[in-house]
């Protein structure tokens, strides 16, 4: 439910409100990290100007900045994670879906996720993941509901 009504993808307003990263988000493998952002901040209204801010302001949150001219296809495993997310969070939402953000990353590029969710935490954004880092869920989780056997 949103507002009071079933979700349904048909409906403007759901589309806009909600933003999810499960599994690989499709990617265009002709266009630089920043051509990307930069379109998806384009799909979502903004200027030129206000969308080359926000690409390179996503890239710099999660420390990926010096990539903004690598293709897809040139990055790691944790680089091409990172990325995601930042193709993800580039959309305005109010509700953010996420599978496993951490995933690839090590502990400093997890805590710049956690940053990342956290901020939007505090922009009134309502964020549901599912992880298996329990610092994950510390830094960021406040309901927990456990699946399965835990350690």
């Amino acid at each position: 439910m949103l507002d009071g009504d079933p979700l349904h993808i048909r409906r403007g307003g759901h589309r806009a409100a909600v933003a999810a990263m499960i599994g690989a988000p499709p990617l265009a493998r002709d266009l630089t990290l920043v051509e990307q952002l930069r379109f998806v901040r384009a799909t979502w209204g903004d200027d030129a100007a206000t969308g080359e801010r926000a690409a390179r302001m996503g890239l710099e949150e999660l420390d990926i900045a010096s990539l903004e001219m690598r293709y897809p296809s040139e990055l790691s495993s944790g680089q091409l994670q990172l990325f995601s997310l930042a193709l993800t969070l580039a959309r305005p939402c109010r509700v953010l879906l996420l599978d496993e953000p951490e995933q690839r990353l090590d502990a400093h590029r997890r805590g710049l996720v956690a940053d990342a969710m956290r901020r939007r935490l505090n922009d009134g954004c309502a964020i549901a993941f599912a992880t298996h880092s329990t610092a994950l869920v510390g830094a960021v989780g406040s309901d927990v509901l456990t699946v399965g056997e835990t350690e």
